[in-house]
Formats: structure tokens, C-alpha cells, sequence
């Protein structure tokens, strides 16, 4: 969507002189006029309609991977994507937690809950202390038309 306004600026200077005080002596006058027209174009960017997805997952440890499988849900829109962060927090054989973030990305073209099965890298020597989906977020693909939010309202 571009908004454009015009603005025009206009100035106007009188000059006037007399000289003396006599009636007959010559009178002078300056007149000046100026209009300047400027053009501002205003972009804005299409209407975001974020929506609520929520994300359940189950985890175990099989050597040095992590596999988690889940679902991710949303009530809000039927064609949706989004993002989401798997946190994993291990402990390595010095005892010290550590924790590993991956990132992941989803998307559905109609209203079925999105199934994911994933192995992530954790290294050898290492236990598994806990992995949880973080940071969830979901955007409707399609935006109603001004004309349907208004006959929401």
C-alpha cells in the first residue's frame, strides 16, 4: 500500500517604497511569488496476523543423539508456518550442564496438527538431562480482507 501527499508551499513578498514625502514623487513596488509542490510516498508493509501454536514433544537419549518427536498445533488459521527452538540441556562427564539450541521451521497448507521426528547430535560421553521447545512462533498465511474483518465486528 502506498499513501501519497502533496504539500505546496507558497510565499508572497510585497516590497513597497515610497520616497519623501512629496505626492509627486515616484513609487516603487516589488512583488515575488513562489510555489514549491513536494511528493512524500509512505510503504507500508501487508498486515501480520500472528497466531497461537502450541508444541508438545516427547525425548529420549539413544547414544549421542537426542530423538524428539512432537506435534505442533495452532486453532487460530488453517494454512500456517512458523518457527521454534529445541533446547537441549546435557551433562558431560565433568559434570557440567550444557545446553544446545537448534533451530526449526514448520508450515501447513491446511488445519491438521503438524508430526515431527528429529535426532540431534549431542555428543559421546554425555547424559541427557532434559529438551524443550522454545520460543514457538506462528504467522496465518492468509489475512482476511478488510471487508471480512469488518463483518466480524
Amino acid at each position: 500500500m502506498k499513501v501519497i501527499f502533496q504539500s505546496a508551499c507558497v510565499a508572497s513578498l510585497i516590497w513597497l517604497t515610497i520616497a519623501g514625502a512629496e505626492p509627486q514623487q515616484e513609487q516603487t513596488q516589488f512583488e515575488a511569488h513562489s510555489e514549491k509542490t513536494f511528493t512524500v510516498k509512505l510503504e507500508a508493509k501487508p498486515h501480520t496476523l500472528y497466531c497461537k501454536a502450541t508444541t508438545s514433544i516427547e525425548y529420549y537419549q539413544s547414544d549421542d543423539v537426542a530423538k524428539v518427536s512432537g506435534e505442533i498445533a495452532n486453532e487460530d488459521c488453517a494454512a500456517s508456518s512458523g518457527e521454534y527452538t529445541i533446547s537441549i540441556r546435557i551433562q558431560n562427564k565433568e559434570g557440567e550442564r550444557v545446553d544446545l539450541d537448534f533451530e526449526e521451521t514448520w508450515q501447513r497448507e491446511d488445519n491438521q496438527t503438524i508430526s515431527f521426528k528429529r535426532e540431534y547430535p549431542i555428543g559421546k560421553n554425555v547424559d541427557l538431562k532434559r529438551v524443550r521447545a522454545r520460543k514457538t512462533r506462528c504467522i496465518c498465511a492468509e489475512i482476511p480482507s478488510e471487508d471480512e474483518s469488518d463483518d466480524q465486528d
